[in-house]
């Protein structure tokens, strides 16, 4: 948008997307300038820049004003602004009310404009009534929603007519750049049926983010139905039941109720249906209406690109998990939140976990960090987490069992990286000594094509991220495997880790081609400092030395020389 002057800048929360729409449209549609955020704003942009530069340009301020909005850091951030503007401006500040809420005391002295309740032609009139007089507000013919999704944005103060839907999380914090992401990827297409697949590690958020996407977008469809995928049997009798709620007629079987629903789906529009925790895309590809609507796909695997687009979840950044903490356990300092997440490695589910334990026990947040740091295992079997489907120490208990029946060298992989750092694992570790390995994996680790294949059996359940020539866990999956592994296994992977690293030197650490090996393998042998000073790994120390002393890339990568190794390693 130019540097011209607006009517309005709409400001809002992420999660009130549809409302801000919703409000931007009616009065575009009455001949009025308007900046929104996720119309006007490319992604990247400077946040707190163009925030500046549309309340300077901007005649009137509308915040809509929710218990999201007053504990998102950027609606904070934008009212703060407007309010040090000048004495004229805090005059044009509405705040728009769309659910109870209580209104902080900056804003008390200010005339608000209250749409709680109402249906869409009253929030209209009411909407023109308060900010544009003068103008006619007798509403025109309730329009008839438009043949795709890529028209006026629907009213967000009523859900679809057609809803099943989990509850919304009412602590999910962030994912606004994916959820903006995921949306701009389903409306990409016109008139055309978009299937988008959400995948990553178990744990990592991706049925919150889905469930937050249907709540935050509902006003985009008609009908959205939600459909547990895990059990691949069970899908034709849920997609029986919303062919009960249409109303129409049941055929003979299920199979005959699916096929009606599918084509009464195909010749609508504004449909979404999502399939969680689905398997494989083979479960579902014959559930596929066509027709322009929308599918949504949570799974841990990756491998969906010949049903449509494919989206990796990660982790939160580390702002979103202390944002997570701190909302849950408002006495968690910010440092302290700093060091929990750090520690939990951002994974969601652990960090809504710990908040739970927190709750429940009503133990001092720098007690819990201690306990975690010292018995991480034990507490990840604590904690009441509602919303998924089972803590951290069960949450990839399915994934490893069928993978034990697929690929046991894979098992076996996995569980040695297990005593490795939570970094990029090189390859070479395997490759370069297989002899070291016990079978499977000693015949698969000798073909460099067959374990990669075996990194790739990892990743196909989300448990593994593949780097090139290397591959990484996250810290808690590492933990949850350690823990799972009777006494002697671990003792046993232990000190074959030991041995993989130590005969993985690479060189004479004097010489400089040789410090950005060194600089790979340092992580691994600090994770692993205290198992090599056991009575059967004394061969090993001074290799291991050499590599711990290049204890950061940094060191590589400056030219600057590892110190030398030491003999009392």
């Amino acid at each position: 948008m130019s540097g011209r002057r607006t009517d309005f800048f709409l400001s809002h929360a992420g999660r009130d997307t549809a409302w801000a729409e919703w409000l931007a449209w009616q009065l575009q549609q009455a001949g009025y300038s308007v900046q929104l955020d996720v119309w006007d704003w490319a992604p990247g942009e400077d946040f707190v820049a163009r925030m500046e530069a549309a309340l300077e340009r901007a005649d009137r301020l509308l915040a809509v004003c929710t218990e999201a909005y007053f504990s998102s850091a950027f609606g904070g951030a934008e009212l703060r602004a407007a309010f040090a503007q000048s004495t004229a401006m805090q005059g044009r500040i509405v705040p728009v009310i769309v659910e109870p809420v209580t209104l902080p005391p900056l804003y008390a002295p200010l005339i608000r404009l209250d749409l709680t309740g109402l249906d869409e032609a009253a929030a209209t009139a009411r909407l023109l009534d308060r900010l544009t007089p003068g103008r006619p507000t007798a509403p025109p013919p309730f329009p008839q929603r438009p043949a795709t999704s890529g028209g006026r944005p629907g009213f967000a103060g009523r859900p679809p007519a057609v809803w099943k839907v989990p509850p919304r999380n009412p602590h999910f914090t962030g994912r606004d750049g994916m959820l903006a992401e995921l949306r701009g990827r389903l409306h990409a297409s016109k008139g055309t049926m978009v299937v988008q697949a959400l995948y990553g590690l178990g744990g990592v958020g991706k049925t919150q983010l889905v469930i937050e996407y249907a709540h935050r977008f509902a006003a985009d469809y008609d009908l959205i139905w939600w459909l547990d995928a895990e059990q691949p049997a069970l899908i034709g009798d849920q997609l029986a039941a919303l062919a009960t709620r249409l109303d129409l007629a049941p055929g003979a079987t299920v199979t005959a109720t699916v096929d009606r629903l599918l084509a009464e789906l195909r010749g609508q529009t504004r449909w979404l249906l999502i399939f969680d925790n689905a398997e494989r895309p083979r479960d579902i590809a014959d559930y596929r209406p066509g027709g322009p609507g929308h599918m949504l796909v949570t799974s841990r695997y990756p491998g969906w690109g010949a049903l449509g687009g494919r989206l990796e979840v990660d982790v939160l950044a580390r702002a979103e998990t202390i944002a997570l903490l701190r909302a849950r356990i408002p006495t968690l300092s910010e440092e302290l939140a700093d060091k929990l997440a750090a520690e939990l490695g951002d994974l969601p589910l652990a960090a809504a976990q710990a908040a739970g334990y927190l709750e429940q026990t009503d133990l001092p947040p720098a007690d819990y960090l201690r306990r975690f740091r010292e018995h991480r295992e034990t507490l990840l079997a604590r904690g009441e987490v509602v919303g998924y489907a089972g803590r951290v120490d069960t949450a990839w208990a399915l994934s490893l069992e069928r993978l034990r029946g697929e690929d046991p060298a894979a098992v076996q992989l996995l569980e040695l990286a297990a005593f490795l750092a939570p970094e990029p694992v090189p390859l070479t570790l395997f490759t370069g000594h297989p002899e070291l390995l016990d079978e499977p994996l000693r015949t698969t680790a000798a073909d460099p094509d067959a374990l990669a294949d075996t990194v790739g059996a990892l990743v196909g359940y989300s448990l593994a991220r593949r780097h090139p020539d290397a591959f990484k866990l996250h810290r808690l999956v590492q933990a949850v495997i350690r823990h799972r592994l009777p006494l002697d296994r671990q003792q046993a992977s232990a000190h074959q880790v030991v041995a993989v690293v130590a005969a993985a030197s690479p060189g004479d650490p004097e010489d400089p081609v040789s410090w950005a090996g060194y600089a790979q393998l340092a992580p691994h042998v600090l994770a692993g400092r205290g198992r090599m000073r056991n009575g059967r790994d004394r061969g090993v120390p001074p290799l291991l030395t050499a590599a711990s002393a290049v204890r950061t890339p940094r060191t590589a990568a400056s030219g600057r020389r590892p110190p030398s190794p030491r003999s009392d390693a």
